[in-house]
């Protein structure tokens, strides 16, 4: 059985398979390895957490690590087999425009949530390691959706939409993204949890969650709210102009 923390968000809730683990944050670690033995759970994939990159703090940081790594130990009692843990593209931070990026690039993360979201990795990777399970990050790249919260781009635009607003204005608007809806992802993630992937990854591992394919946030916006709001594109590039994945592997697998 595996086990999937953040079940009820827009990812989680499209994955089909697997059970919710009710644990929280706080929980110790008799309380969830009581949990995963009562659900015969022995595989975890964890997707709960701050995904927002503009809002994650010192303390999600801390809770995050906490919470992951008392996983990893109560799935070790429990003689469990695999620790997954969403992560994000915003670890690769600003790599060579125009040229996807594979798992092998050296991540350069220039944000707080990308430097803190590869730390969490090496953290998992590292605990895992010690209780002699096998572990996979999955880097999720550009998420697009107008039910997301509105601190995200879609979902700030689908609010304006709602409030009858005429134009918006956005920034580095020549970035160019790897979107994907909630459900593409979900979908991708579950192929990956059906597949047994010790012989095709490697221990440690990573593995990109993307289309492949990059657009710009001009080129996006356009599409998805032609004739819903004007947009007062301010042109220009951000931190990280270029964020597109390769999905070579991904493919391999799925």
């Amino acid at each position: 059985m595996i086990g999937i923390t953040g079940k009820t968000g827009l990812i989680g809730s499209g994955i089909d398979l697997g059970t919710k683990i009710c644990s929280r944050f706080k929980d110790p670690v008799d309380f969830m390895a009581k949990e995963m033995k009562d659900k015969g759970i022995i595989k975890i994939l964890s997707l709960a957490g701050n995904s927002n990159a503009r809002s994650y703090s010192d303390l999600d940081y801390t809770s995050e690590v906490s919470f992951n790594l008392n996983l990893i130990r109560a799935l070790a009692e429990n003689n469990g087999q695999m620790f997954i843990y969403a992560s994000t593209a915003h670890v690769y931070g600003s790599q060579k425009f125009g040229m996807p990026i594979s798992e092998d690039a050296l991540p350069k993360p220039v944000t707080q949530y990308g430097n803190m979201k590869l730390k969490i990795e090496d953290e998992v990777l590292k605990c895992a390691q010690r209780e002699n399970l096998q572990a996979l990050n999955l880097r999720i790249f550009s998420v697009f959706d107008r039910k997301m919260k509105d601190n995200f781009l879609a979902g700030h635009i689908s609010k304006l939409v709602a409030a009858g607003e005429k134009e918006a204005t956005i920034r580095n608007s020549d970035d160019i993204r790897d979107f994907s809806t909630p459900s593409q992802v979900s979908d991708l993630i579950q192929k990956v949890l059906q597949k047994e992937l010790t012989s095709e990854l490697g221990i440690p591992s990573w593995l990109n969650i993307c289309s492949g394919r990059g657009i710009s946030i001009r080129e996006k916006l356009n599409q998805e709210f032609k004739g819903e709001i004007s947009f007062d594109f301010q042109a220009g590039y951000s931190e990280i102009p270029y964020l597109v994945g390769d999905n070579s592997r991904l493919l391999g697998i799925v």
